[in-house]
């Protein structure tokens, strides 16, 4: 999290006395310099060649991003299949990983950002308990892949994208030691028939909506 670190100015504050009973909790506040702040805290701080912390400071945190995700299923986006609905390109040349994307985020005093970072938790919507906590327990800028075998996938996926989580499909594939490392059923194999290949693509496909794209399963 971007955080800004200033200066405070001085200022004459009057003096107050302080109760009996508030005396010691008075004089303990007052030993605690910035730093003693900072390191409670838990945030680490840079400052320009090391310097240390100032006797005060001022903390400015941006504001929260909301990263509402665009309601999923989009009508203009999917065709029926014998599997479900599955993603197309619309009428208007709108495409399911740009209407489907999260927001990108903005960094405090329109600095522009030189690197990105993704990360990618895959392997959810098998285990229920595994499923709720990441979804609960991560930041939504954090990507969320899910197994088509799960049950209650439509809901897992609709949880998350309300967490602001994008989410992709994993879809299984042949592995390099497969069959010994089998992903499960339906899986693409590079003997299969194209047809054959294709209907399983499709089968993993229509087990729910609103993913950015497709991610191995292997």
């Amino acid at each position: 999290m971007p955080i800004e670190v200033a200066a405070a100015p001085q200022a004459s504050v009057p003096a107050v006395e302080p109760t009996d009973g508030a005396a010691s909790a008075a004089d303990d506040a007052r030993r605690r310099s910035a730093s003693d702040v900072e390191g409670a805290s838990g945030v680490s701080i840079m400052r320009p060649n090391g310097g240390a912390a100032p006797g005060s400071l001022i903390i400015r945190i941006p504001d929260a991003e909301t990263g509402k995700l665009a309601a999923a299923p989009d009508r203009r986006l999917v065709e029926r299949s014998r599997y479900g609905l599955l993603p197309k390109i619309g009428a208007d040349s709108a495409k399911p990983w740009q209407v489907y994307a999260r927001p990108a985020g903005s960094l405090p005093g329109g600095v522009q950002a030189s690197a990105r970072v993704a990360l990618l938790v895959t392997g959810l919507g098998i285990s229920q308990i595994a499923t709720a906590g990441a979804i609960a327990k991560l930041p939504g800028a954090v990507t969320l892949a899910f197994a088509p075998y799960g049950q209650e996938l439509e809901k897992h996926t609709a949880a998350a994208r309300a967490e602001g989580h994008e989410i992709m499909l994993q879809v299984p594939m042949e592995a390099f030691d497969y069959p010994d490392n089998d992903p499960g059923p339906h899986t693409l194999t590079a003997r299969g028939q194209l047809q054959e290949n294709l209907d399983k693509l499709h089968w993993a496909m229509g087990r729910f909506t609103g993913y950015i794209g497709l991610a191995a399963r292997s």
